[in-house]
């Protein structure tokens, strides 16, 4: 290790070489999350970010620590569901189970072309207009 001056600061810092085996023992367990393999390296945030973009292959490593944490998280939804937890089993079938009728409106919604847009649709959407229209009407007498 080094020990160097940053003339910006006025303090002195130390130099760490990472290497490829250090970067793979401290992503293990991080969550792919940089700030913590940075910590464990003794490094910046912004230097792993820089080792990363110039070794292409830190990304199986990142990769790999980030579905190993899914994972983790999935095993924990699941032993909800196991206990009968209703918002891990509503979010598990609207999220996994979507093709068996359990998607959100939300997501199922879309909106129609001219082409789509029939005649009696247009009528049909009229019609609730002027129910509305005409529900006002009364209201005000």
């Amino acid at each position: 290790m080094k020990i160097k001056y940053n003339r910006t600061t006025g303090s002195n810092y130390q130099m760490v070489k990472i290497t490829k085996q250090g970067f793979i023992n401290a992503t293990r367990n991080s969550g792919g999350i940089q700030s913590v393999i940075a910590k464990r390296l003794g490094v910046g945030r912004s230097t792993i970010t820089e080792y990363i973009h110039r070794h292409a292959w830190t990304n199986k490593h990142i990769f790999q620590a980030e579905e190993e944490i899914n994972d983790l998280a999935e095993t924990k939804l699941i032993e909800n569901i196991d206990k009968g937890e209703l918002r891990a089993i509503e979010f598990r079938l609207k999220t996994k189970a979507k093709n068996r009728g359990y998607a959100d409106t939300s997501d199922t919604q879309r909106q129609l072309t001219t082409e789509e847009i029939t005649p009696l649709m247009i009528e049909t959407k009229i019609k609730k207009v002027l129910d509305v229209i005409g529900g006002e009407d009364q209201n005000q007498n």
